[in-house]
C-alpha cells in the first residue's frame, strides 16, 4: 500500500508550473528514486533473512541429538488396567519385528511431571519419569549404575539433577525430605522437553505392580516400519477389547513441536516473495521512468564516444547505492528480530553472516537484472532518435 498510495499522492500533488521549468522531475528523482526503492529493498532484504534463520533454527531443532533415540520407536496410550501390564508387553514382544517394549507414567514425550521437595534445607524442582527396566533399552539412554544393590524404590538421577543436589562424584543416596533414598545408576542428561527449555534435574522412578501407567514404547527394527506399525495394532486391538486408539511414531511427534515455528517460516517466505515482486516492479518502473529523462544525456555521451558498458555502469550505479542503502538499514532490523526471537530457545542455531550477505546479494541481483534490460535498451538506443527534436 505504501509502494502504490505514497508515490500516487506525490504525483497528484505537482504543480504544473513545476513541470515547464523542469524542477519536478528533480524532486520526483530525489524522493520517489531514493526513499521508496530503498524502503522496499530495506523490507524485502530483511524478511529474506529472517526466513532463512527460522528456517535454519527448525532445521537445527529437528536434527539436534537429544540424547535419546527417537527413530523407529512406536508410541501407543496405554488403555489396559494394572493386571493387564504385563499380558500386554509379553503379547508385543512376541512380534518378530518388535525388538523391546517400555511401559512408562511419563515420558520424554511429555516431560515429566513436576514435583518439589526439600532436600538439605533447599526447595528442589524437578521432573519425574516412572518406568520399567526395557526404558533405557528402548530409548538407547545412557545410564552409569551405582554400586548400590537394586531395589524397587530405588531412583535414577540424571547429571543436572545430581548437580542441582550436590551430591559430588558417585553418588549413592540423597536426602528427599526426612528420607534418604538409593540411587541406582546416574543417566546421561537428555532433552526431555522441547529445545526452547534447557535440561532440568529429572528423577526417574521404577515400576512396580502399583504404578500407574500412561504409555507404551515399542521398538522395532526398520525393515517395515509402516507392516510393523500394522501387527502392533492387530495385536492391541485385541488386548484391549477394540477400544479406540491412536498409533504415532515418537520422531513425527517431535518434529510436531516444531511445526508452528516451520510455518511461522514458510509464511514469511511467502510474504518475502511478495516483497521481492512489489520491489522488483516499483524499481522496473523507477529505472523506466529514469531513463526516459535521460535518454538525451545517454544520446550526448554516445556521440562524444561513450561505450555501452559505460553507459550501463553510468546507470545502473545509483540504483545499485540504493540497494546497498536498503541493505546497510535491513541487517541491524533483521539480527535485532531475530536475535529477540532466538532468546526463546535453550539450545539455537548461530545467525551466520553469510545470511545476511547472501540476502542482500539477491536483493542486488534482482534489482540489477531488472534495472539492465532498461539500462541496455537506453545504451543501444539510436542517439538520433533522442536528439533530432532538440
Amino acid at each position: 500500500m505504501l509502494s502504490g498510495i505514497l508515490p500516487a499522492l506525490k504525483i497528484a500533488a505537482f504543480k504544473p508550473i513545476e513541470v515547464v521549468k523542469g524542477t519536478f522531475r528533480t524532486k520526483v528523482k530525489s524522493v520517489y528514486g531514493k526513499a521508496f526503492i530503498t524502503f522496499q529493498y530495506t523490507v524485502a532484504i530483511a524478511l529474506l533473512a529472517c526466513s532463512w534463520i527460522i528456517l535454519k533454527q527448525t532445521d537445527f531443532l529437528r536434527n539436534k541429538d537429544l540424547g535419546f533415540q527417537k527413530d523407529n520407536i512406536v508410541h501407543l496410550e496405554y488403555l489396559g488396567n494394572k493386571e493387564q501390564k504385563g499380558l500386554i508387553k509379553n503379547s508385543l514382544l512376541k512380534i518378530p519385528e518388535v525388538e523391546d517394549v517400555s511401559l512408562t507414567w511419563q515420558s520424554p514425550l511429555s516431560g515429566g511431571s513436576n514435583q518439589t521437595f526439600e532436600s538439605s534445607g533447599r526447595s528442589i524442582s524437578f521432573q519425574e519419569f516412572v518406568v520399567d527396566s526395557s526404558f533405557f533399552n528402548v530409548f538407547n539412554i545412557k545410564m552409569k549404575p551405582t554400586e548400590v544393590a537394586y531395589s524397587e524404590y530405588g531412583m535414577y538421577l540424571n547429571e543436572a539433577a545430581i548437580k542441582e543436589l550436590e551430591l559430588g562424584v558417585d553418588p549413592v543416596s540423597f536426602k528427599m525430605e526426612e528420607e534418604e533414598k538409593s540411587i541406582l545408576g546416574v543417566v546421561d542428561d537428555f532433552n526431555f522437553k522441547e529445545l526452547r527449555d534447557k535440561i532440568g534435574p529429572l528423577m526417574i522412578r521404577q515400576e512396580h505392580a502399583d504404578s500407574n501407567v500412561d504409555d507404551i514404547f515399542i521398538k522395532v527394527n526398520g525393515s517395515d516400519i509402516f507392516g510393523t506399525a500394522d501387527k502392533i495394532k492387530a495385536v492391541y486391538k485385541t488386548l484391549i477389547d477394540d477400544t479406540e486408539f491412536e498409533l504415532t511414531f515418537v520422531d513425527d511427534t517431535i518434529n510436531q513441536w516444531y511445526e508452528k515455528d516451520e510455518r511461522t517460516g514458510k509464511v514469511i517466505g511467502y510474504f518475502t516473495l511478495l516483497s521481492f515482486i512489489i520491489s522488483a516492479m516499483g524499481i522496473l518502473a523507477m529505472s523506466t521512468f529514469y531513463m526516459q529523462q535521460r535518454k538525451k544525456e545517454i544520446s550526448i555521451r554516445k556521440v562524444n564516444g561513450a561505450t555501452i558498458r559505460q553507459i550501463l555502469s553510468l546507470l545502473n550505479r545509483d540504483f545499485v547505492k540504493w540497494v546497498g542503502l536498503a541493505f546497510i538499514i535491513a541487517v541491524p532490523i533483521s539480527w535485532y528480530a531475530m536475535n529477540k526471537w532466538l532468546e526463546g530457545f535453550a539450545y539455537k542455531t548461530t545467525m551466520s553472516w553469510w545470511i545476511f550477505a547472501l540476502a542482500g546479494i539477491t536483493a542486488l541481483g534482482i534489482a540489477l537484472l531488472t534495472v539492465s534490460w532498461q539500462s541496455f535498451r537506453a545504451a543501444v538506443a539510436n542517439p538520433v532518435e533522442a536528439l533530432r527534436d532538440e
